[in-house]
């Protein structure tokens, strides 16, 4: 749901992680993760959106908050990010 940044990004940028969230795997097991906040640019846009900081060494990834938050969606077959509508329920 959140974007993850791994631990040694949010520590070599320095970025604050005031609180901690639990987060649940799709096997079921959980865990505590430091949550913060970020400024991530996608083209011509730029954003402030919550971050969860997770293992070293992995890839970021953004999660579907953020993803909505610059109005795109993933297109899997292109492996791009495309405009969404937005829209109120």
């Amino acid at each position: 749901m959140y974007t993850m940044l791994p631990t040694d990004v949010v520590t070599r940028l320095a970025l604050p992680t005031p609180e901690q969230r639990t987060v649940e795997f799709a096997n079921g097991q959980r865990d505590v993760w430091p949550l913060g906040e970020v400024r991530i640019r996608l083209a011509d846009s730029e954003r402030t959106t919550v971050f969860l900081a997770g293992p070293a060494g992995g890839r970021p990834l953004l999660g579907a908050v953020t993803l909505e938050e610059f109005g795109v969606a993933v297109d899997p077959n292109h492996q791009r990010l495309v405009p969404i509508s937005s829209f109120f329920v």
